[in-house]
């Protein structure tokens, strides 16, 4: 608790030399996954640094359809339920839920964060947005008013934070339901010491607070890594001499978080992944065989429950973010990495059919399965579009079998509004191949295209957007570089429709060149370049790809 109170505080000071003019710090942590109909729940981290103001109105501004739950209030010493009311706040249309904050009566003093954790239902939204507003009271009965919507009267309003919605699809299958008591222990037997080792897996863990992983060296009996969602429901591990913070992962209930572990040999390192994010990372001094590290799921709480779903074990040579874009998916494919394991949990019988002659090994008590809802979906087509005299040759197949209901072609001519141009119902057979012809249009400049695939659970999924120019068509793609912002390292890629000759370059912020990463001829296909910013200063950076007859450039920040 105190190393994380440790953490929030670092943080908020940073943000306070932005936010001088407000009387308090707010940090905002909300859930990147939640099904669609469920409740969810945000976290406000908050303390009030103005010593005169003895009491704040915190606010919550909703969609009329949205409902506040619950507001638990915790601090260092407390933790307690809060009364809210429906409210009015100034030039507010939405809903308002307001909660009194009294410093006095809480034991507050202007030294000590609280949190705020509000649980909300919003049914039938694929989105929504949520605000906030604060009512600061002071000793001389003066009121000061902040909200998310000060774009005037404020350089630094509040926060409004997306909440996104996914349907379920039946391709998520199952998942592994711990039940209390219960726990999976597995281990892969094979002699081999991996540059890098990669577990990743997808976990629902609805206010469960003592540890549900373990990472154990079985040559010496050392806990490796340990995580646990805390106090403050955030994401945390026990203490590791040379650990480093970066980030943290709140953990709402109803939500999924994917988890990434990186165990590099090569690095003497361990990185800790959540949604994306680097959470956490620290040394390791002895050199991990994977035959003597074993991998423990556990539940040992009395009433809580916990869902684990798409546990991989890599042997991982590829860049971290190839997996981050993959981890919707039960498979994806790479040319240099490979999986020791892969568990779905689809099939309720799944460990105990493993064959005799698997490398895993396993032991556990008290597990079952339950209906999966996670965030794991089918792969959506990707379009190819061939342009003739008169027409275009769009042409598409399916990802995976008994997963696509229908297809529906979609067209557009400004990349905003998309219309249905041709539907039809998919077949399961990999092999099949749609094909659609489309007329060219006088005066038609530029088209864009997408295909939404209809799937059989009633979840929709989204091709990519290909854009056709009648006028000049571009024989490249340059794609926005990943990651961005980087520090220090960034990929460049670009995809080539037809083979030609191309510079890549690299300006500063006054169009100084300062990096050539090609020049010469690209053969059609995706082609990645590495640009290192070691020996730069953090700024803003252009990248460009030109042929003799385009150019295309692009912005991107390199923060240290």
């Amino acid at each position: 608790m105190k190393r994380f109170i440790l953490i929030i505080f670092s943080i908020s000071m940073l943000l306070n030399t932005f936010a001088q003019e407000r009387p308090f710090l707010l940090k905002v942590d909300y859930p990147d996954y939640v099904p669609k109909n469920n409740s969810f729940e945000v976290s406000v981290f908050s303390r009030v640094t103005d010593l005169k103001c003895h009491a704040i109105n915190f606010y919550l501004l909703l969609d009329t359809y949205v409902k506040l739950r619950e507001v638990t209030y915790l601090d260092d010493l407390l933790k307690k339920e809060l009364e809210f009311s429906e409210s009015n706040f100034h030039d507010f249309y939405g809903k308002a839920y307001q909660v009194k904050i009294d410093l006095d009566s809480l034991g507050l003093t202007h030294d000590t964060f609280f949190q705020l954790i509000l649980e909300m239902d919003a049914y039938n939204f694929d989105e929504l947005k949520v605000a906030f507003g604060y009512e600061c009271f002071y000793e001389n009965g003066k009121v000061e008013v902040f909200s998310s919507y000060d774009f005037l009267s404020s350089k630094n309003p509040l926060p409004i934070i997306p909440i996104n919605f996914y349907v379920p699809q039946l391709k998520a299958g199952g998942s592994l339901f711990l039940q209390p008591n219960s726990f999976l222990n597995l281990r892969v037997d094979k002699d081999e010491e991996p540059n890098n080792l990669l577990i990743e897996f997808w976990a629902s863990l609805n206010n469960y607070t003592e540890p549900f992983l373990k990472l154990v060296n079985r040559r010496t009996n050392d806990v490796l890594l340990s995580l646990y969602q805390n106090y403050n429901h955030i994401i945390t591990f026990d203490e590791k001499e040379g650990e480093e913070y970066y980030s943290d992962c709140f953990v709402g209930k109803n939500s999924w978080n994917h988890y990434s572990i990186m165990i590099s040999n090569e690095n003497k390192k361990v990185d800790v992944y959540g949604n994306d994010i680097l959470l956490f990372s620290f040394p390791i001094n002895d050199i991990i065989n994977l035959k003597s590290l074993s991998l423990q799921l556990k539940n040992s709480s009395i009433n809580d429950n916990i869902d684990f779903d798409l546990l991989k074990v890599w042997r991982y040579s590829d860049e971290i973010e190839h997996s981050f874009l993959n981890k919707h998916y039960k498979n994806y494919s790479t040319t240099v990495s490979h999986p020791y394991l892969m568990l779905d949990f689809d099939d309720d019988r799944s460990l105990l059919k493993l064959p005799s002659t698997t490398s895993l090994k396993l032991d556990y008590n008290n597990i079952s399965y339950s209906v999966s809802d996670a965030p794991i979906f089918s792969k959506a087509p990707e379009l190819d579009v061939v342009v003739y005299g008169g027409f275009y040759s769009i042409e598409w197949s399916q990802k995976e079998i008994s997963t696509a209901r229908e297809f529906v072609l979609e067209k557009s001519f400004s990349g905003g509004e998309f219309e249905r141009i041709y539907s039809v119902y998919a077949e399961d057979d990999l092999r099949k191949k749609y094909y659609f012809s489309d007329e060219k249009r006088i005066g038609e400049d530029i088209v864009y295209y997408r295909l939404r695939q209809i799937n059989k659970g009633g979840s929709t999924i989204y091709s990519s957007v290909v854009k056709i120019g009648q006028v000049e068509q571009l024989k490249f793609d340059l794609e926005q570089n990943f990651p961005n912002p980087f520090n220090p390292e960034t990929q460049i890629t670009i995809e080539m429709l037809e083979q030609d000759e191309v510079e890549i370059y690299v300006y500063d912020l006054v169009g100084k060149k300062i990096k050539k990463l090609h020049e010469g001829s690209l053969s059609q296909g995706r082609h990645s370049f590495t640009f290192s910013g070691v020996n730069l200063p953090s700024g803003i950076y252009f990248f460009e790809a030109k042929t003799a007859n385009s150019s295309v450039v692009r912005k991107m920040i390199l923060a240290k």
